[in-house]
């Protein structure tokens, strides 16, 4: 199971899990915004709540901030670096953020974060596209070797954190406190912070000791979400007098709950501790009484792989890039959700999709950053996928996968997983109920691999524990359909062709896909995948 997927619950998730009852949330409607658990951030209020509503959390308010701190008397930490002339796709070769994403390649990452000299992959893809058009077929020591109609994330028109300003907020007796902050102070400045936001338009992030909150009463047993929300509103509705660092557009309030804390939040099933709901972390946006939006993150402290503050740095990262990419999802939505011609990337991930959650679901997702010395998560490029390289970067080497070859524009009648639905003219393959379809796929890599890699195509998403009803089956995976492919191995330049009989439609699509899966048995078992959709009009 990936080690990010039990760990942190996404804006999907959170606006299905993080339901604020109906007085906290200033008489809104909770319940049209719960949906079923599943996975990475959360999205909280939709509506503006009162700083003198909900309910109060009995926290107590932050320790005074230094003198120092205070006044005119600005800190480098608070004071936000200027932006970075270039951003680094993976982490090497600069790229022009501003330019088309597909237009230049970044460097190769080691498995460690660390990173490589930078090949230019995208003449590569220009003489593969050529290749493939041409009689001779593709070449198979050019890399890749087809063309690659990659999906990318789409902003809908709302906010970036330019510059995030990252405040802190801890409990006493928290003996993770201070590697915590350590590691919040650092992120920001690090390649690995340039490469997962920077083509989004967010630049460094900065934190540092005055941007340290230290609550001065005891961690409480229990704390529910709608007290988390108060206990930010109430904090900030005086600065001066709480201690906390007074909001601005790029203030983004990490709340990192005390191990002696059971976290709860409510649910379709009722309140639940977050930890044991598989929620390890989320993050959404409150309002002050004047309509001032407050972009906060919870990381609960939640046991998984790993040393304690390392379960806690990976969903942090995860969290503090997607709060920097879409600081305001459930009124003013940024960078979130697939576009129009691969929808299906929406329903494969259940619609968890901000660039977080987009690659939680992977084996090799978290990996232990030589820069902050813990743990932190891969997160979604557009530009490294669209030049032939892995989505999720820093990269773990050389990447492969499998391209579908023959898609062609269908109608498709998209769920609402809570970050949008509706008819859509996308891409596909559309075989009627009761009949027989194919479809070719090309393998692809990089650059050159020892071996061959494995190919399966399998009815759903292939991740356990993500079917929209709830159990531990893959998402759509209901047997409903007949599948066979003629090349189950292959490498850069190999064409296999994929056979599908429908059966019947799967009922949360109204619609089927099918997922194909790339796997090598020397990277460890790490899997690549792409996902089809198969409509029946």
């Amino acid at each position: 199971m990936p080690r990010a997927l039990v760990f942190r619950s996404s804006h999907f998730a959170l606006a299905a899990a993080l339901s604020i009852s109906s007085a906290a949330c200033g008489g809104s409607d909770a319940s049209a915004r719960v949906s079923p658990d599943a996975g990475e951030d959360v999205a909280a209020t939709s509506a503006p709540v009162p700083a003198d509503t909900g309910v109060d959390a009995d926290t107590g308010p932050g320790t005074v901030r230094p003198a120092a701190c205070l006044g005119d008397a600005a800190t480098l930490e608070d004071a936000a670096p200027p932006p970075p002339t270039a951003c680094l796709m993976l982490g090497g070769a600069p790229f022009d953020a501003g330019a088309d994403a597909s237009g230049d390649v970044g460097a190769e990452a080691s498995t460690d974060g660390s990173f490589a000299d930078a090949a230019d992959g995208a003449d590569a893809a220009d003489d593969a596209g050529d290749a493939i058009a041409s009689e001779a077929g593709p070449s198979t020591d050019v890399y890749p070797a087809f063309p690659i109609d990659a999906p990318h994330l789409v902003n809908h028109g709302g906010p970036v954190l330019a510059n995030p300003k990252l405040v802190t907020v801890s409990w006493p007796d928290d003996s993770d406190a201070p590697a915590l902050e350590a590691f919040v102070d650092q992120l920001g400045q690090t390649r690995y912070w340039n490469a997962i936001t920077c083509e989004y338009g967010v630049g460094p992030a900065a934190s540092g000791a005055c941007n340290h909150v230290h609550m001065l009463t005891a961690a409480p047993d229990t704390l529910l979400d709608s007290q988390a929300d108060a206990l930010v509103r109430n904090s900030l509705r005086d600065p001066a007098a709480s201690g906390w660092p007074a909001p601005t557009p790029d203030t983004l309030y990490v709340l990192f709950i005390s191990d002696a804390t059971d976290f709860q939040m409510h649910t379709q099933q009722g309140l639940m501790s977050a930890c044991s709901s598989g929620i390890g972390g989320y993050h959404t946006s409150t309002f002050l009484s004047d309509g001032t939006s407050i972009t906060y993150a919870v990381v609960p402290r939640c046991p998984g792989f790993g040393a304690p503050v390392d379960v806690a740095t990976n969903s942090a990262s995860h969290e503090i890039a997607e709060a920097s990419l879409d600081p305001t999802p459930t009124t003013n939505s940024g960078w979130r959700d697939f576009d129009d011609a691969h929808a299906v990337w929406n329903a494969f991930l259940v619609g968890q999709t901000e660039n977080g959650d987009a690659c939680e679901f992977y084996r090799d997702a978290t990996f232990t950053s030589s820069e902050v010395g813990h743990d932190v998560q891969r997160q979604w490029s557009n530009a490294s996928f669209a030049a032939g390289h892995a989505p999720c970067v820093p990269s773990t080497g050389t990447y492969f996968n499998v391209v579908p070859l023959d898609l062609v524009s269908v109608q498709f009648d998209a769920p609402n997983f809570g970050s949008g639905g509706g008819p859509v003219t996308t891409e596909g393959v559309d075989i009627p109920v009761g009949h027989t379809g194919s479809f070719r796929v090309g393998f692809y890599s990089d650059g050159p691999m020892a071996n061959d890699w494995d190919l399966k195509v399998v009815e759903g998403n292939d991740f356990p524990g993500t079917a929209p009803g709830g159990g531990g089956g893959a998402a759509y995976a209901g047997g409903r359909l007949s599948i066979s492919v003629d090349k189950t191995q292959g490498r850069n330049g190999t064409i296999a062709t994929v056979t599908v009989r429908v059966n019947s439609l799967d009922t949360t699509l109204a619609a089927n896909m099918v997922t194909l899966v790339s796997t090598d048995p020397l990277h460890k078992g790490v899997s690549h995948y792409w996902p089809v959709l198969i409509t029946s009009n």
